[in-house]
């Protein structure tokens, strides 16, 4: 139970994170949409699809806490998109469900090498 009020609260600070960070974009956008109109848009609409990818992982990890997919599908996700104290958290969370799996292992070390580069 503790895991989960501690995931929770981790998914409840990015989501308030990522609405910050788009508020912060709309507010760019309409300040800086007379200077370059059709390259915002386009940064916003590419912004806005990976947010949307991210939160139907974090929905389908909300779902189903016990599915290691769904664990390794986020990692993976934040580790693409270098946000790798968030790839960490999701990681040591399936290794406290499953400590021998090797692609659970295997992102943990693709993560140490990313953070060393």
């Amino acid at each position: 139970m503790r895991i989960d009020n501690n995931i929770s609260k981790s998914l409840n600070n990015i989501k308030k994170r990522q609405s910050i960070e788009q508020e912060k974009l709309k507010v760019k956008h309409i300040s800086f949409s007379s200077l370059n109109k059709r390259h915002s848009s386009s940064n916003i609409l590419a912004l806005n699809k990976i947010k949307k990818e991210e939160l139907d992982l974090l929905e389908a990890f909300i779902n189903d806490r016990n599915n290691l997919e769904s664990y390794k599908n986020l990692a993976r996700f934040y580790l693409n998109h270098e946000e790798y104290h968030n790839c960490r958290n999701v990681l040591l969370e399936a290794l406290s469900i499953d400590p021998h799996d090797k692609i659970i292992s295997d992102l943990f070390v693709s993560l140490y090498e990313k953070i060393q580069s």
